[in-house]
């Protein structure tokens, strides 16, 4: 079990030897389609790390995230300690791993080292994640038009010219996703043609908003790869009457290819573009970029 938790980048520095503590605090846990995990308002006992399935976390303000496997929840109610800041729902039926929240704590479980290690890793995801949805408002990055952190998508799978779907726009989308992990992150705004008018999600046919966040999610874990849903942050925010899509992208802490046709490419930002790089330009990006670090 803690095999898989070591994967996850809160938990891969830890020792052989903290592990084994480790799996005096952690457990399977399932959960049955539409099963509330945790309310607003509930203690916060435990994370969650989704090894099985997806989950929709509400929020009061009526923003929901999708999360689905290799995802990590409830880091901010652990370390509030209170409550929870949202609600929980299984959107199919899931498996995670859960680590008691209480026993984290106690030394009789894990040395104060170890639970240090978690916590500091813990604390950094959550700052690069305010740092990434609360430094500036939708309407502020609009309004300043594309740059190095900002790109605009009229639709995630529509092509609006032969009225159908079409894979190149899907690539299109997970190019800028890639690029904005592999640089230094990002925020992709998808329902926003690229002078900044807004054209709003409908154009894409999805039925509900689960349907459309289902896919993103679907197109990332298959031709990105899984692992890398930690670093995305996807909310639907109404602006000028019209719906949009916000996807925050955080620098990943390994480089993200896209595959495509039995291949796969390196993409970067440069500037407000995205750009593939060179087979001879990529080694030397990510041992600067990814291995210095």
């Amino acid at each position: 079990m803690v095999a898989k938790l070591h994967a996850h980048e809160v938990f891969k520095e830890l020792t052989a030897t903290e592990l084994i503590a480790l799996e005096g605090i952690v457990h399977y846990k399932t959960f049955e389609q539409d099963e509330v995990v945790f309310d607003v308002g509930s203690r916060p006992n435990f994370l969650y790390y989704v090894i099985e399935g997806n989950f929709t976390l509400y929020f009061p303000n009526n923003e929901h995230l999708e999360l689905s496997t290799g995802e990590l929840i409830g880091e901010l109610g652990l370390l509030n300690g209170d409550f929870r800041l949202g609600t929980l729902r299984a959107s199919a039926d899931s498996k995670t791993i859960s680590v008691c929240g209480t026993k984290l704590f106690e030394e009789t479980y894990l040395s104060p080292t170890t639970a240090l290690k978690i916590v500091r890793k813990l604390g950094r995801r959550i700052t690069n994640y305010f740092r990434s949805s609360l430094e500036m408002s939708s309407v502020e990055m609009i309004e300043q038009g594309e740059s190095e952190f900002v790109e605009f998508k009229s639709t995630l799978r529509w092509n609006l010219y032969t009225n159908k779907k079409d894979k190149a726009i899907e690539l299109a989308i997970l190019k800028t996703i890639a690029a904005f992990m592999n640089s230094e992150g990002g925020h992709l705004f998808v329902g926003i043609s690229d002078e900044g008018k807004f054209l709003g999600l409908a154009q894409d046919k999805f039925p509900n908003h689960d349907k459309l966040l289902l896919h993103l999610t679907t197109m990332v874990k298959k031709r990105i790869g899984t692992l890398f849903l930690q670093y995305i942050h996807t909310s639907i925010e109404v602006i000028n009457a019209k719906e949009v899509l916000r996807v925050d992208c955080l620098p990943a802490s390994h480089p993200a290819y896209v595959f495509d046709d039995n291949d796969d490419y390196f993409f970067v930002r440069t500037g407000p573009a995205t750009t593939k790089l060179k087979a001879s330009k990529i080694h030397p990006y990510i041992k600067d970029r990814f291995e210095s670090t």
